[in-house]
């Protein structure tokens, strides 16, 4: 299991490092007017913003999750109406998928992301399961696991 804690004190701190960086593109801006970094204030704030809501990251990993699963008999990503992962019924559309060497199939099995525990998350804590595995930019991993580069740069696309 993991458990994502988010610092008590982030919200207030991220304020500060916002109010800084606006002093600084100021300063930045007075010493070297060709240089204009006032536009990506408002980036920075909306970024960290998200970034710093765990509902929001679950529902992106829920997201994720929903986009690598088997296709259904009838087509449609995720379990069959009525069926859950894991369900045999899941299983056989998945090696169907496998069979046919769509995309999903291609891969399943072979891509796992984290189930979100909702009912002890919250916006400043995230619980996930722990799964072992390797990034996805860990091109050593994936020749260790007989993954072709160009198969991982087109999951899922």
């Amino acid at each position: 299991m993991v458990i994502k804690v988010q610092f008590p004190n982030l919200a207030s701190d991220t304020r500060g490092d916002l109010a800084a960086f606006g002093i600084i593109s100021r300063q930045v801006a007075l010493v070297f007017p060709q240089v204009d970094l006032a536009w990506l204030l408002p980036e920075f704030e909306s970024n960290m913003n998200q970034e710093m809501d765990f509902d929001r990251e679950a529902d992106n990993i829920e997201r994720v999750t929903a986009m690598f699963q088997p296709p259904s008999p009838t087509g449609q990503t995720g379990p069959p109406p009525g069926k859950k992962k894991d369900d045999p019924a899941t299983d056989a559309a998945a090696a169907a998928a496998a069979a046919t060497g769509t995309a999903c199939g291609l891969f399943a099995g072979r891509i796992a992301v984290p189930k979100v525990y909702r009912a002890v998350s919250s916006k400043g804590v995230l619980v996930m399961e722990w799964i072992d595995g390797h990034r996805v930019n860990d091109m050593d991993a994936h020749a260790a696991c007989g993954f072709e580069p160009e198969e991982v740069m087109d999951l899922g696309w």
